[in-house]
């Protein structure tokens, strides 16, 4: 993701699908997801992982997202 302009490895949204959770969450295409809580992780299967895992706990969870520059944050509860 550097190598593409910004500055936090992660997973890069590539599209989002109508009423899907990413749409509602408010996820863009571009949008990077660089962090799961206050952990960063530098490759998609640990984001996909972690994000997981809070989500079969119910526990509640922070995505942490670089757009356009600028950071942004999503709190999710289950």
């Amino acid at each position: 993701a550097v190598a593409y302009g910004f500055a936090h490895s992660g997973m890069l949204v590539v599209e989002t699908e109508e009423d899907s959770l990413a749409d509602l969450l408010g996820l863009a295409p571009g949008d990077l997801i660089f962090a799961v809580d206050e952990t960063q992780y530098a490759n998609e299967p640990n984001v996909i992982v972690l994000a997981a895992a809070a989500l079969s706990d119910n526990r509640p969870m922070t995505l942490w997202i670089e757009r356009d520059g600028g950071v942004l944050s999503f709190a999710l509860t289950p």
